[in-house]
Formats: structure tokens, C-alpha cells, sequence
């Protein structure tokens, strides 16, 4: 592919920098806010797709899905079994027992 000029420029691409798989984009997402996966490991579906929604918005839906089955992956890692740490309420997120508030600290911080 030599062109007037030289090598045409598509013969010339870079080498393809690794990009992060979902999930990666998911963890780094809440590291950069100070946030451990184990603390909204186990929140309610609604909090859990707010963040999804979050790192990937809306013209990612596939990443977003695939990052959700990983996440359903790894929620029983971060804690063993992990239970359910918070619930959903008309009001937003209410903590099931004190200290265990897992979705909002992350929804105080957006």
C-alpha cells in the first residue's frame, strides 16, 4: 500500500493500546471515587445499574451488560457470601443494618 507520497497511512497504524475490559472500567470507576467493590458488592439492582450506567452511560449498552454479569460474578468474591447490605426504599437507599450502608456513601458522592 504505497501511495504517492509514501506508505498510505492506514499501512502505518499504531500498535493497539489494551484497552480495560468493562469490569475494569467498573473497579477503576470506584477506586477513583474511594470506593471498595465489597462495600456495593451486594446492593440493591437499582444502585447497581445507576453505576453502571455511570461508568459506561448510554451509548455503551453492551459493556454495560456485560459489565453487570461480571459484577454478579464477583459480588459472592468480595465478602465470601456476601448478603444483602441495603435495600431500596421509595426514598432512595436505606441501610439494612447500621454501619452497612453500601450504596449511599456512592450515591452521597456523585
Amino acid at each position: 500500500p504505497w501511495g504517492p507520497g509514501g506508505p498510505c497511512p492506514a499501512a502505518m497504524t499504531p500498535e493497539p493500546v489494551p484497552q480495560l475490559t468493562p469490569w475494569q472500567r467498573v473497579l477503576n470507576h470506584l477506586e477513583s471515587k474511594g470506593i471498595p467493590f465489597s462495600t456495593v458488592s451486594s446492593c440493591h439492582i437499582d444502585t447497581r445499574r445507576d453505576i453502571l450506567k455511570e461508568v459506561f452511560g448510554c451509548r455503551e449498552p453492551l459493556l454495560r451488560a456485560q459489565a453487570e454479569m461480571d459484577w454478579m460474578k464477583n459480588k459472592g468474591n468480595a465478602h465470601g457470601t456476601a448478603p444483602q447490605s441495603c435495600k431500596r426504599s421509595r426514598d432512595g437507599l436505606a441501610p439494612m443494618a447500621p454501619g452497612r450502608a453500601a450504596g449511599v456513601s456512592y450515591i452521597m458522592q456523585r
